[in-house]
């Protein structure tokens, strides 16, 4: 879905109202089933920009999403309300009402953008072996792709005091890598 799909979305449920083919109640929920689909994937379109597929987003992230369509669910009741006042049945013109659509879906690109910004600040790392003899620990990490917080939480790093050579001639790095991320449990250090 693109923003363009989106702004299509939007407009249609907002001249079905206009022309009172549905209720304030089922035009506030096309218009909450629109911004879900819409919003959702104009994050899901940022992500993958920089690497993220849909199935690898971080808690955090999916907590950011949901902030942003909860924000626009608010501002659902104050356009049925100005659409309603303004229905065909009143006189109202469609310009006027379809003119909100425009803003609406600007959100899409906006979405996107937190979207890319938040995957850039947590990317997919993959551990790589460096050109020396490696202990068991780096063995099992090598070839493993996760988000840097993931990392960061799991307390491997290369070099690091916690792996089974010690880190002291550890030549093993992480690259950012746009792979899929591993799937499983990085092993616990202790």
């Amino acid at each position: 879905m693109s923003q363009a799909t989106y702004r299509a979305d939007l407009r249609r449920v907002i001249r079905g109202f206009w022309n009172n083919l549905w209720s304030q109640a089922e035009f506030q929920d096309l218009m909450f089933n629109a911004i879900d689909r819409g919003i959702s994937n104009a994050w899901y379109s940022g992500a993958k920009k920089v690497g993220i597929l849909p199935d690898e987003i971080t808690p955090e992230e999916q907590i950011k999403l949901s902030t942003i369509v909860f924000r626009e669910y608010s501002y659902v009741p104050g356009l049925s309300a100005f659409v309603f006042a303004n229905q065909k049945r009143v006189g109202g013109k469609l310009r006027d009402c379809l003119s909100r659509a425009d803003s609406w879906a600007n959100r899409w690109n906006d979405a996107s953008n937190q979207a890319m910004l938040s995957g850039q600040a947590d990317p997919k790392l993959e551990w790589v072996l460096g050109p020396t003899e490696h202990c068991s620990t780096c063995l099992k990490l090598a070839g493993k792709v996760k988000r840097a917080s993931t990392w960061e939480k799991s307390g491997w790093r290369p070099q690091s005091r916690a792996l089974a050579c010690g880190g002291w001639r550890c030549q093993c790095r992480w690259v950012p890598t746009d792979k899929p991320l591993s799937r499983g449990r990085l092993p616990t250090t202790a």
